[in-house]
């Protein structure tokens, strides 16, 4: 319960005040209109942590140089998941070093330094256009898709992999490992001190 917590806080802290309403009710059925990246993170972060019992963490940087928007600790593989709701964001993708290094790593046999698994997670509607990126760019990629039922979505039954991801390499990547506890540690810090400034903000009305 206590990690539950810690886990709504920090995603709490992190949303823009108005998409605060998106995130309602966390781990249970919410009314959309507007599918946004957070409710896709949201769900991914839910599904490996809670599901697969995994550590995962948002917003960290991968082994190069860029900033992933979810990774995946098994233990004995780092999955990247990357996050895109509309087919410009998918557009911009293509230009990040990581999939030249991906796709000329696995072809040479190249010692590597990135995720041994890399998935791309989007709403419905983009399913067929991702498939067809996922072709072009590296047919290892994996896709997730996000979709939701009657303008409703459960945190824990929101996800389908349409596309399972083949691994890219074999090296479990310590480097990575040691940014995900880093991230996870700054972000329960930051959580806690949210908390208090919020705890501070309420007595100071009830003065």
């Amino acid at each position: 319960m206590i990690l539950k917590n810690q886990l709504i806080i920090h995603i709490l802290s992190t949303v823009p005040k108005d998409n605060k309403r998106h995130v309602a009710v966390l781990f249970g059925n919410i009314k959309m209109n507007n599918i946004t990246s957070l409710h896709l993170k949201t769900a991914l972060l839910y599904y490996y942590r809670f599901k697969r019992q995994y550590i995962c963490v948002d917003e960290v940087y991968s082994n190069f140089n860029e900033i992933a928007d979810v990774l995946v600790d098994t233990g004995h593989n780092i999955y990247e998941i990357e996050i895109k709701t509309s087919k410009s964001d998918l557009n911009k993708e293509k230009t990040k070093r990581k999939h030249k290094e991906y796709e000329e790593g696995w072809k040479k046999k190249q010692k590597f330094k990135g995720a041994n698994k890399f998935y791309l997670c989007v709403p419905t509607e983009l399913i067929e256009y991702t498939l067809k990126w996922i072709q072009q760019i590296n047919p290892k990629y994996g896709l997730i898709e996000f979709y939701k039922n009657n303008n409703e979505v459960f945190w824990g039954d929101c996800l389908n992999f349409k596309k399972k991801a083949s691994k890219l390499h074999n090296e479990y990547n310590k480097n990575i490992s040691k940014n995900i506890s880093k991230r996870l540690s700054s972000a329960l810090c930051n959580a806690y001190i949210n908390n208090i400034k919020l705890m501070e903000r309420n007595y100071e009305k009830l003065d």
